[in-house]
């Protein structure tokens, strides 16, 4: 089963995998908006129409999230047997293929719903494909996996997703030129070229899947996992790039059993942080239609740069890691993220200061992702044997992805509700500082558990052997100091003692 090298079908069909399931979730961002407009719905259904993916993939990848075998082995394994997993994920393909052939041909707000819903049910086999690129590196003689190989492949696998959504939103841009085009007196436009390419390419994954992935890729077990196995590709916009990437560079120390107080600290930063994003992906598409007039190749060009100028910015935090820790770079994050919502409180806004706003955040949330996802994989601890470690990072990382999959569900559909109530005539006056209001206020709340996290649990993910051999000599010198005052307190009090008894 160990295979050091990528280039082998069945790794390759899986890549091409994940990289359609990407491409499928941003290929229709850009014209979302104007398409459900077009059929007479409101800012509320958009939300819901961003929440049906995401549902979807969370419920689908649950059902083929890796378990363990039994409590003495300890063993990670697929929860179906490898004879069907190829007719498993054969099903949801097919259901990708009919999300989109419905998106493209059913023009209808519930046609929307479904073909979505189905799209992100699809998205959930992102979960066995990324279990068969580490079992690939797993060691024929101890069952182990090869660890630099594997971290390798790990950041190549989170490098393609990253690509699948440039090029989703590079197509979509591209598509979007085209307004409407006749085949046989029959009108089409651009909405049924998105549905079509992407049925195609679930196609095409179909047929690779059949000729190319066997039932005993899947029959190798893991003893250990980087990043888990999970729905990746419904959780972040980047997949498992990010803590891939922490994994190869060395920037995640295990240190201790994950405590309940730090935990559930950065659950809650990620919950808020996740929120803003969310909200700006749903509403940037009506709010730059409703005040600036773009049009769809305008909002998929905006989304474009955005995604590339976050990847630019993740690129700099990993070069820039070892020399700043990560509970700096995370408060400084947070406070441009305040100063950047504290700008946008105004009644108008010129465009250039929007495209300036959202590339300030598209800054800080790429260092706030990095950082909370580096300080909370470094609360993983380390167990015996090395099958423990994995489930523990099996467990604990799901929390984190569960939490990015819930706030992008309820994010969107409370930002279409907001939207949609505040964009009625007796409102409308309002509606920019009910967008930015709401962020302004979370970023102070942000900055404060900055302070009490780190002053609480004294996180050291990024100490540098300078600082450490300053920690450790303060330490000593410190107890030192104790000692030398435990002492002379004790002679201070003989001393008093032997000058009573002398009277």
């Amino acid at each position: 089963m160990h295979n050091p090298s990528l280039a082998n079908p069945a790794g390759l069909t899986a890549m091409f995998i994940a990289f359609t399931h990407m491409l499928s979730f941003s290929i229709v961002i850009p014209g979302l908006w104007l398409y459900i407009n077009s059929m007479g719905w409101s800012y509320r259904h958009l939300g819901w129409a961003f929440a049906a993916p995401v549902a979807g993939g969370f419920i689908c990848g649950y059902m083929l999230t890796p378990v363990t075998l039994d409590e003495r082995s300890e063993k990670i394994s697929s929860p179906f047997r490898p004879s069907r997993m190829k007719l498993v994920l054969g099903f949801f393909l097919c259901l990708g293929i009919t999300g989109h052939c419905l998106y493209a041909f059913w023009h209808h707000l519930h046609g929307v719903f479904v073909a979505r819903f189905l799209v992100g049910c699809c998205t959930g086999t992102v979960v066995p494909c990324q279990l068969l690129i580490e079992n690939q590196a797993i060691r024929e003689d101890d069952d182990t996996s090869d660890n630099v190989v594997l971290r390798s492949r790990m950041v190549s696998f989170g490098a393609v997703q990253a690509l699948g959504t440039v090029v989703g939103l590079a197509l979509a841009t591209s598509f979007n030129k085209v307004h409407e085009f006749y085949v046989h007196d029959e009108k089409y436009d651009q909405h049924v070229i998105v549905g079509i390419v992407g049925a195609s390419l679930y196609g095409i994954c179909l047929v690779l899947m059949f000729c190319f992935i066997s039932p005993n890729d899947f029959k190798a077990t893991k003893k250990e996992c980087d990043c888990p196995p999970r729905s990746s590709t419904a959780s972040s916009r980047l997949g498992i790039f990010v803590p891939a990437v922490i994994y190869e560079h060395g920037q995640s120390d295990v240190a201790a059993l994950p405590d309940v107080f730090s935990t559930t600290v950065l659950l809650v930063f990620y919950f808020f942080v996740n929120n803003m994003l969310t909200g700006i992906e749903v509403l940037h598409a009506p709010f730059c239609v409703d005040n600036y007039g773009w049009n769809s190749a305008e909002i998929g060009s905006s989304w474009l740069g955005f995604v590339c100028f976050v990847l630019f910015i993740g690129l700099m935090t990993i070069s820039l890691a070892q020399q700043i820790p990560c509970n700096r770079r995370l408060f400084g994050a947070v406070v441009l993220m305040f100063v950047t919502y504290g700008l946008q409180l105004q009644p108008d806004e010129p465009r250039e200061q929007y495209v300036a706003f959202l590339a300030l955040f598209a800054a800080a949330f790429c260092v706030i992702d990095f950082a909370v996802t580096e300080i909370y994989m470094d609360k993983i601890g380390e167990g015996e044997p090395k099958s423990r470690t994995a489930l523990i990072k099996m467990e604990v990382m799901s929390w984190f992805s569960h939490m990015a999959m819930f706030t992008r569900i309820l994010g969107a559909i409370v930002a279409g509700y907001i939207y949609d109530y505040y964009s009625h005539d007796d409102h409308v006056s309002r509606r920019p500082y009910a967008i930015y209001a709401p962020p302004f206020a979370i970023c102070v709340v942000l900055m404060g558990m900055c302070v009490i996290s780190v002053s609480y649990t004294h996180l050291r993910a990024h100490e540098t052997p300078e600082h450490l051999v300053c920690r450790l000599l303060l330490e000593k010198k410190k107890k030192k100091n104790q000692k030398s005052y435990i002492y002379d307190k004790y002679h201070t009090n003989e001393s008093i003692k032997h000058i009573e008894d002398s009277y």
